[in-house]
């Protein structure tokens, strides 16, 4: 039978120095930036510094729905945060 993991939180997640080092080199390799949004849409944490932002990121973040989007996503593409 296979171990079952404790869930990792949101803070788990974005307290992760290893996570930290993961969206770094998605940013360096595909020029995205990576935020973190929980379930319910309350938290958010961006992973970068704030001048790295993209004009596509500000826009997005610019609007309500545009911040609710990664909520809508498949369940199964969704982190269990």
């Amino acid at each position: 039978m296979t171990p079952t993991l404790p869930p990792v939180t949101f803070e788990d997640l974005t307290a992760s120095r290893t996570f930290a080092e993961f969206a770094d080199l998605v940013r360096e390799l595909t020029g995205i930036p990576v935020a973190v949004i929980d379930k319910s849409g309350q938290k958010t944490k961006r992973m970068f510094q704030p001048e790295v932002e993209t004009s596509l990121c500000r826009l997005i973040n610019s609007v309500p729905a545009g911040r609710r989007a990664p909520l809508r996503l498949p369940v199964a593409l969704r982190s269990e945060l």
